[in-house]
């Protein structure tokens, strides 16, 4: 989303503590990432990956706080807020855009967090996906799935996945989130976006019922346990296209913390079927760019192919990462060959590539052979 931005203010002229309107214009017009309200310090934004106090605000009371989370909550949010200690929920802001709110508590008291939800769903060149690969990561059945960190640009990926569908095919595509996050056009097909603990009041519960409301496509905000991930392969199986996140660094952790979360009494079972409906694996991190413009991301692409099938059902998960290295050809590339080609690029720092490579010894090699051939072209 772009936005303009947002004029300095003075210290003589210093807006209200607690005027959220202004807060959240100034925080999108930043182009932040993230709003953090703390007692005992001015409110906060995440720029670009670090964290920066937003000039004009003063710092906030535990009272401020509290009056900022409670006017962004009706009542029945504001009981639930204060009876559970927590809450995750979504804010409208008028005019302004779309933020997913987390609030909660700490040692000074009431806390928040607030993500911008960019209110432009970007399509597969926007976010650096390979168009070639629409297919492969778009099938007509079978598990998709995004991971990464938190604040790596899943949700986002997830958004621009369904966005293509829909203007693809004409297709249901339902929704299950905590809470819901883009909002979703119909373009061809149909949308039902479900947020849990408002129109449902479980991931499962809504699994179960979704399968009786026609659905082609059903995506799963995240995958958080055992009940989510089995419900999710047994949906797979079905002949649905399930797309869902995880947190999870890259494609042999995704698998290994799939199989982890369910009983040893059923991982024969779960080895089959995520060999059998596993159809790609996009984990993702962003990285700072060179020209200081923002974050780039680089992506692990793990593809469905006889061989990852057989790796899985064998229980040999230690080979996928040689086998991804293998099949670049296929669109597969491991993180380490993503950061190598951004380094070639120039978007990036090798410094900063060596921080976020998962194998650091295997990102040299590639590094080193970029680097030359950005010297020879200088000479």
């Amino acid at each position: 989303m772009t936005m303009n931005s947002a004029a300095p203010v003075s210290s003589a002229n210093r807006r209200s503590a607690i005027d959220t309107d202004a807060l959240l214009r100034c925080a999108a017009g930043m182009q932040a990432s993230d709003v953090h309200l703390k007692a005992g310090m001015p409110p906060t934004v995440r720029l670009y990956g670090e964290l920066v106090p937003m000039p004009g605000f003063s710092t906030l009371s535990a009272l401020d706080v509290r009056d900022a989370i409670t006017s962004f909550l009706d009542d029945k949010r504001r009981k639930e807020w204060e009876l559970n200690l927590e809450l995750d929920t979504a804010v409208d802001a008028s005019g302004i855009g779309r933020f997913r709110l987390n609030a909660y508590f700490d040692r000074l008291g009431p806390a928040a967090a607030l993500r911008l939800i960019p209110s432009h769903i970007p399509s597969f060149d926007e976010i650096g996906l390979d168009i070639g690969l629409k297919d492969k990561l778009l099938p007509s059945s079978g598990l998709v799935l995004v991971t990464g960190a938190t604040g790596v640009g899943k949700s986002t990926t997830l958004a621009t996945l369904l966005d293509t569908v829909l203007r693809e095919r004409a297709v249901h595509v339902l929704t299950l989130e905590a809470p819901i996050e883009f909002i979703l056009e119909p373009h061809r097909g149909m949308v039902s976006q479900r947020e849990v603990g408002k129109h449902t009041n479980s991931f499962e519960v809504a699994c179960n019922s979704g399968l009786r409301q026609d659905p082609d496509v059903i995506m799963i905000g995240e995958l958080r346990d055992a009940a989510s991930i089995e419900m999710a392969l047994t949906i797979a199986e079905t002949g649905h296209l399930v797309l869902a996140s995880l947190h999870s660094p890259d494609a042999t952790g995704t698998i290994e913390r799939i199989l982890g979360a369910i009983p040893a009494e059923r991982q024969p079972q779960a080895r089959t079927q995520l060999a059998s409906c596993l159809k790609a694996i996009i984990s993702q991190k962003l990285i700072s760019r060179t020209d200081h413009n923002g974050r780039i991301a680089a992506r692990e692409i793990m593809l469905s192919v006889p061989a990852i099938s057989a790796l899985i059902r064998d229980g040999k998960l230690h080979q996928i990462y040689s086998t991804i290295e293998m099949n670049g050809e296929l669109g597969m590339c491991t993180m380490e060959y993503s950061l190598s080609r951004l380094i070639e690029a120039g978007l990036i720092s090798y410094d900063d590539a060596l921080i976020n490579a998962g194998r650091p010894d295997n990102l040299r090699p590639f590094a080193d052979e970029t680097l030359k051939g950005r010297k020879k072209r200088t000479r």
